[in-house]
């Protein structure tokens, strides 16, 4: 006998666990689960289940464990990775800026060079059809030097944040 329940046995027990499990009181019964207390604890208990069993019909079941484990594993393992490759991904970024500070130097070094020899290829016919290069390669109109170290300084932070976007994303 548990000792948590009534020291109390009814023999008509049985049939009001029944009667609360299906539903279908007649009078006689549920007249007898008011009156004695072991059946009116027992429909209790037994009503209590049974509107936790329709209450849980219909959600969904619950997934494999096994599966829930594999997916914290594996989430796990990918935020222990991408840890690991961060200070590849800020080498990589720095890499990047580096090459556009030195290409940025080499053209600012090299353009006149680059100036004389584009003129040199493009026939004077093309030059006066498109009038922005003809002012880009006219040797009577310069760029302010202020002007040209500000664009490669733009240019430069351009390739930079280009470069390290994938340290700023979360994805």
């Amino acid at each position: 006998m548990n000792p948590a329940r009534s020291s109390i046995e009814c023999p008509q027990e049985a049939s009001v666990v029944k009667a609360a499990r299906t539903g279908q009181w007649d009078d006689v019964l549920e007249a007898h689960a008011a009156a004695c207390p072991a059946c009116g604890e027992a429909a209790l208990v037994s009503n209590s289940l049974r509107a936790i069993a329709l209450e849980t019909e219909g959600h969904k079941p619950l997934p494999d464990p096994y599966l829930v484990w594999l997916k914290a594993s594996l989430t796990e393992r990918q935020a222990a990775s991408q840890r690991a490759s961060k200070p590849w991904d800020l080498a990589e970024a720095l890499g990047h800026c580096i090459v556009a500070v030195v290409l940025a130097g080499w053209l600012l070094g090299e353009w006149p060079s680059i100036q004389q020899r584009l003129a040199e290829w493009m026939p004077l016919g093309r030059l006066q059809e498109w009038p922005p290069a003809w002012f880009m390669m006219s040797s009577a109109v310069s760029f302010p030097p202020s002007m040209v170290f500000w664009t490669i300084i733009g240019l430069i932070c351009f390739v930079a944040l280009m470069a390290a976007e994938p340290l700023f994303s979360e994805d």
